[in-house]
């Protein structure tokens, strides 16, 4: 690999940037603009471990993300324009962070501001210097979604640190009831989506193009279909119902978003029982999953959360 091309190399820029670049050699680089069917991870740079097997071996080890819960480039992509104009002026070019496909990352570490987003890539990235980003269908003002933003990371990274200290066994399961819990305030089975898709902006629209077929693909769908607003009002959701102490800590918030006629109230029982009213039907292996993480989530939140699931108390 040339020199110019190992300095510029960045371990949290994504596989697939480096390509478009010309950082790399990469022999299959054209399948960067395959369609990725049902969610796999097949044909894309960043994720398909195919790429293992070429010459950027090495580098992709370097960059590979953590995990694949992960924003397809055939969906949207999120970025930070403002790590964007960076990226031109010192590299004269775009350059796209992993982090930015992650759907539990709504947020831009560097600039703590929710991340813009755009239409499915197109071949020459100019979506990204000529159009607007989609809107967030808020009215909230800059000012309170850079709190939302700055909230949801501290819980992500706070979620890192602690499953940092568990054994694997028990940070797996903690990570299990995040993205679960995410994905459930966050589905695409009703009208308008799960509770965190309309909790702080206007209804999600109906696409046919996404009209899921079972409560597994409804909970995926959503996640992967969701702003980066919805994704991190659901981070903060997962919070109050999963701390006792959440309630102080996203009190700003709270008494915020209602001055601007988002009036839900962000407690356990009024997540779970929201929950459940905005779900066609409820599935017995959706309760069987909730119930499960009572151990890892061993709070009184949690349980009222899940009495308002079942309505025994509102």
């Amino acid at each position: 690999m040339p020199g110019s091309s190992v300095k510029s190399l960045c371990d949290d820029e994504s596989f697939s940037s480096l390509v478009m670049r010309g950082v790399l050699d990469a022999p299959a680089a054209q399948t960067f603009y395959d369609e990725i069917k049902d969610y796999t991870l097949e044909g894309d740079p960043d994720f398909d471990h195919a790429y293992t097997q070429s010459g950027s071996a090495p580098v992709y080890d370097r960059i590979k993300p953590n995990d694949c819960w992960i924003i397809p480039h055939t969906v949207s992509d999120f970025v930070c324009m403002q790590c964007l104009a960076s990226s031109l002026k010192e590299y004269h070019a775009l350059r796209f962070m992993k982090a930015w496909r992650q759907v539990a990352q709504p947020f831009c570490k560097s600039h703590n501001k929710l991340l813009d987003s755009f239409p499915a890539r197109n071949s020459d990235l100019m979506n990204f210097l000529v159009q607007k980003p989609s809107s967030l269908r808020t009215t909230l003002p800059e000012s309170i979604l850079q709190m939302i933003a700055c909230t949801a990371r501290k819980i992500y990274e706070d979620l890192i640190e602690t499953m940092h200290f568990e054994c694997p066994a028990a940070a797996q399961k903690r990570f299990s009831s995040f993205r679960f819990l995410l994905e459930l305030f966050l589905h695409a089975q009703s009208d308008s989506g799960g509770i965190a898709s309309f909790y702080m902006s206007a209804p999600r629209s109906r696409n046919s193009r996404w009209q899921p077929f079972s409560w597994q693909s409804s909970f995926q769908t959503g996640a992967v279909i969701s702003n980066a607003l919805e994704r991190a009002c659901a981070i903060i959701m997962y919070h109050a119902i999963s701390s006792d102490a959440s309630q102080i800590s996203i009190a700003p918030i709270t008494s915020q978003i209602s001055g601007f006629g988002y009036h839900y109230p962000i407690t356990p029982e009024s997540i779970g029982s929201l929950s459940r009213l905005v779900m066609s039907e409820v599935n017995p292996a959706v309760t069987a999953r909730l119930h499960s993480y009572s151990e890892i989530l061993n709070c009184s939140s949690y349980q009222r959360f899940l009495r308002g699931f079942h309505h025994d108390k509102c």
